[in-house]
């Protein structure tokens, strides 16, 4: 960097030069603006010395860069599917699979996203983030005459002459994150910090056999508590005019702590079980922003999320036993995959 020199550095060099009898041509009527205007090295690093110890070193020159940047958007995503699965199957049909697992179809899903970061001089900003969204929820059915369904060996169970079959799904996803941003040029800052994410699920399933009065029920929750740490990259791609064009990518390595309970009702049976694995989580997030004002952009993109190693609640089946005594192993080495869009607005102060 190419430091300026202080007002008052500029007046103590011309007296000691002055001292000597050196004159130094125009010193006398040379005033601050006409100071920049004959200093045109870019600036492209900063030791915070050129502003207030609140303000940093814009890259193309000397100002006072925002303390604060907080950004608001609205997350619409899309979950996977749970792995296929047949559950009943028809028995006029040649014990024909008569429903599956995956037509279950998670609907799309929307929830609040919230970031806020606190620029520091050195370029070392501090971020804060938190998502959470509650709303994937899908449910499924048939129904046919007596007797015309048999389970298809349902957590360790066995029993058919069933008339009717109704499948729930529910997914809840919440993450936090702590991060630590270093700005290594005009276009690409490092991150790196610390995520717990929490990933909850249910699952029932519900039939009838004789009538009304001989409904029986599967139920099962999972949940998945995700601590760890990851890094990434926040890189600039475009810019033109008030238009800007951002890659965002996150990749982080975590200590799953899982839960599972299930329940049958018929045996009015029910088991717990706990498991730590290891597990991953990756997010590639493209956005476009556009300058409404010098504050304030609205901006928009598509995001991509996968989180590996966790508990599914529809994928517990054939790990837990609900007959007569009932066990359970927790499955924690599913996946579940998120994308979709971002809307959103972005203040800077």
């Amino acid at each position: 960097m190419v430091r300026r020199p202080t007002w008052a550095w500029i007046a103590l060099t011309h007296g000691i030069l002055g001292i000597f009898g050196i004159s130094v041509p125009g010193a006398a009527g040379l005033d601050h603006a006409s100071y920049y205007e004959l200093d045109d090295a870019p600036h492209s690093e900063t030791d915070g010395s050129c502003c207030e110890s609140d303000c940093c070193c814009c890259v193309s020159d000397c100002c006072c860069c925002p303390l604060w940047t907080v950004t608001a958007d609205a997350l619409i995503l899309d979950r996977s599917r749970a792995a296929p699965r047949v559950l009943y199957l028809d028995q006029f049909a040649q014990d024909a699979p008569a429903i599956n697992v995956d037509n279950l179809d998670p609907s799309t899903a929307a929830g609040p996203r919230i970031s806020v970061i606190r620029h520091r001089p050195d370029r070392s900003d501090l971020e804060f983030t938190y998502f959470g969204i509650d709303g994937w929820n899908s449910q499924a059915g048939l129904s046919g005459a007596s007797f015309q369904y048999a389970m298809n060996n349902l957590y360790g169970v066995s029993y058919d002459d069933i008339r009717e079959i109704r499948l729930g799904y529910g997914s809840e996803l919440s993450s936090f994150e702590l991060n630590l941003r270093r700005q290594r040029n005009g276009w690409l800052t490092l991150l790196a910090g610390f995520r717990y994410l929490q990933l909850n699920e249910t699952f029932q399933i519900t039939d009838w056999y004789n009538g009304p009065a001989s409904r029986e029920t599967f139920l099962t929750d999972t949940q998945n508590r995700l601590c760890g740490v990851q890094i990434g990259a926040d890189a600039l791609l475009l810019q033109r005019g008030r238009l800007g064009v951002n890659a965002l990518g996150k990749a982080g390595i975590y200590d799953n702590r899982s839960r599972e309970a299930s329940s049958y009702t018929y045996d009015r049976t029910a088991v717990t079980a706990k498991n730590n694995h290891a597990a991953f989580v990756g997010e590639l997030a493209f956005t476009a922003d556009y300058q409404l004002t010098p504050s304030l952009a609205l901006r928009g993109g598509y995001q991509m999320m996968w989180i590996a190693g966790v508990a599914l609640a529809a994928e517990q089946i054939d790990s837990t036993y609900l007959g007569v005594p009932p066990g359970a192993l927790v499955n924690s080495s599913s996946d579940a995959f998120y994308h979709g869009a971002i809307v959103g607005l972005e203040y800077v102060r």
